[in-house]
C-alpha cells in the first residue's frame, strides 16, 4: 500500500487500493448470514450502511468495488427494479474465472 499525505501530514485513504476494510468486512459477513446462498448488493448495502435510509451512489459503488474483490457475479435476478446481479464468494465458485 502507498503512503499519500496530505499538506497537513494526515495520511489520506484511497479508497481504490486493496485492503479489508469494514465495507469487505460487511460483504464477507452477508456471505455468512445467507449460509451458502447467493447474494444481492442491497443486502451489503443495508449490512455496510445500516443507517442509511436512501443510499447514494457513492454507497452502491464502494460496496460494488467490495464485492468484485469477494465474489463473482453468477446470475441476475428474475424480480426487483432493474434486475439486480446474484453475487457469490469466490471461494465457493473454485475455480471458475473472476470476472473482471
Amino acid at each position: 500500500m502507498s503512503t499519500h499525505t496530505r499538506r497537513n501530514g494526515l495520511p489520506v485513504v484511497i479508497a481504490s487500493e486493496s485492503r479489508l476494510g469494514r465495507i469487505r468486512r460487511a460483504v464477507r459477513r452477508a456471505f455468512i448470514l445467507s449460509s451458502g446462498k447467493p447474494i444481492l448488493a442491497s443486502d451489503v448495502i443495508a449490512r455496510a450502511f445500516p443507517r442509511i435510509i436512501r443510499p447514494q451512489d457513492w454507497h452502491r459503488w464502494s460496496v460494488r468495488r467490495a464485492l468484485l474483490k469477494e465474489a463473482v457475479v453468477i446470475g441476475r435476478t428474475r424480480i426487483g427494479r432493474g434486475r439486480p446481479n446474484l453475487w457469490a464468494p469466490t471461494y465457493l465458485i473454485g475455480s471458475r474465472e473472476r470476472n473482471s
